[in-house]
């Protein structure tokens, strides 16, 4: 934005401030001002940027006082409470460190300020509550001023020494039973572009330091301590700051085009649709991987894989992968579950598409591979014999010229339809493969054989079909031979 745009804004915001003014407090009740105070935010952010990464992630540094004519500056519990319920008044700034013993409950539209001081809760309640219809913007006009924590046991202790946090904070001594930094209600709103939410730890650790049933916009900031992480039931559009413990998923964590994503350092648990940087393991249970980052382990309980970079080994048990680029271990594991007979019976994975780069190796135990890229290798073991029912498929997919497909045991059986092998297949000791109906393409393949390189039968540069042949021990047995 250029500089004569952002001067006809803040024309546009001098003039609806004159307006303001003039208005009783009745007609300002009335009055919706969410996008006044976006447009505010926005502006502020054009014009003094994003303040540089610490350990608590990014802040955006914004003084609201160039804009909001409404502010409240406030020292203690009482001016505190009565600022948050007094609807003329658009920004609370926190000019000390206060203490309060019953949750702030946040029923309209308003700005939190906390400016690099702490606002602490003592009792076992949840700091803030942002009811249905509430609107809690957070914000830190003084994000470089220290704070340390004792974090040697599980609740963390505002400290004169120890593990040090820049900017505002919000924290609890004592552990409400959700929520203990934050509680948003189903219809509740908060949107956080700074500060910190730090040793908030529940009493059901699960439940997290910040508990979401609403609308939860990470643009900045950090969530940080002993099992007082995020327990997500709503929507949270997490596109920056760092959560640096647990986070339990059931809704949806979303990230906005142009976003970087929020960063997650500790585990992740997942049933809902994820998305962001994840440095941690994820367990994704029958839920959506729809893209981002992945440097820890990720196990895929019957859940989908539609897309993200994925650095670490990937576990798919019972899934599905439908997209993505995979560069290190992806195991494909059958599953084995009880059925309402007092049996068993056996559930496969599947792989839709999806790039598995040259440092990349896809082990299959009982899988059906429709389309995908394998750069790397591919490797058949524990396969079972089709006495079992338990036949794996690869019914299409670009295998290239740098990709290994091997079979590790003595009797592998494998359907084929439709595939192109540019690398080596290697057959050791006794495979079959079978073609249905549709031709496979091996095309410069060469066959590797148990006791070493053969011949490649195939040829450098030809083109073999197999339609219902197998080869065995690396060689070709065409139908009718």
């Amino acid at each position: 934005m250029d500089k004569k745009s952002v001067e006809e804004m803040e024309a546009q915001l001098e003039t609806i401030d004159n307006a303001k003014a003039e208005l009783s407090d009745e007609e300002l009740d009335s009055i919706d001002f969410t996008r006044y105070v976006e447009v505010a935010t926005v502006l502020e952010q054009l014009l003094y940027g994003v303040q540089e990464a610490s350990n608590q992630g990014e802040s955006i540094r914004l003084s609201t006082s160039t804009f909001a004519s409404n502010e409240k500056e406030v020292n203690d519990v009482t001016s505190l409470v009565d600022a948050l319920a007094d609807s003329t008044i658009d920004v609370v700034k926190l000019v000390g460190d206060i203490d309060i013993g019953g949750s702030l409950e946040i029923k309209r539209t308003v700005t939190l300020d906390l400016n690099g001081y702490v606002l602490k809760m003592t009792t076992n309640n949840s700091a803030v509550k942002i009811f249905n219809g509430g609107n809690l913007t957070l914000i830190d006009s003084n994000p470089n001023t220290s704070h340390f924590f004792d974090t040697s046991n599980n609740l963390w202790q505002l400290s004169s020494s120890g593990f040090q946090v820049l900017g505002g904070i919000i924290t609890n001594s004592g552990q409400a039973s959700v929520g203990s930094g934050l509680n948003i209600e189903n219809g509740g709103s908060f949107t956080m572009n700074g500060g910190n939410i730090v040793g908030c730890k529940s009493s059901n650790s699960a439940y997290g330091g910040v508990y979401n049933e609403g609308t939860f916009i990470f643009n900045a900031g950090s969530i940080q301590g002993y099992a007082g992480g995020l327990y997500n039931k709503g929507t949270v559009n997490g596109n920056g700051g760092l959560i640096t413990n647990y986070v339990n998923n059931e809704g949806s964590i979303n990230v906005d085009t142009g976003a970087n994503g929020t960063t997650f350092t500790d585990a992740v648990t997942n049933s809902g649709g994820i998305a962001g940087i994840f440095n941690g393991l994820v367990t994704n249970n029958n839920g959506n991987i729809n893209g981002g980052t992945f440097s820890g382990q990720v196990n895929n309980n019957e859940g989908n894989i539609n897309n993200g970079i994925f650095n670490n080994k990937v576990v798919n048990t019972a899934g599905k992968i439908n997209g993505g680029t995979f560069k290190n271990v992806v195991d494909n594991k059958l599953l084995i579950k009880d059925n309402e007979w007092g049996g068993t019976f056996k559930v496969k994975c599947f792989i839709y598409n999806g790039t598995f780069t040259e440092t990349s190796k896809v082990r299959v135990e009982f899988c059906y591979i429709y389309n995908g890229t394998f750069e790397g290798k591919v490797v058949f073991e524990n396969v079972q014999i089709p006495d079992s029912g338990l036949l794996s498929w690869i019914l299409g997919g670009v295998f290239t010229e740098t990709s290994e497909l091997t079979f590790l045991t003595d009797d592998i059986y494998l359907h084929l339809a439709n595939a192109k092998f540019d690398g080596i297949v290697e057959n050791c000791s006794f495979a079959f493969l079978f073609a249905h109906e549709m031709f496979v393409k091996f095309e410069g393949s060469k066959v590797a054989t148990d006791s070493g390189s053969s011949e490649p039968v195939f040829g450098e540069t030809s083109t073999v079909y197999l339609n219902a042949g197998r080869i065995v021990g690396g060689y070709i047995l065409r139908k009718g031979n």
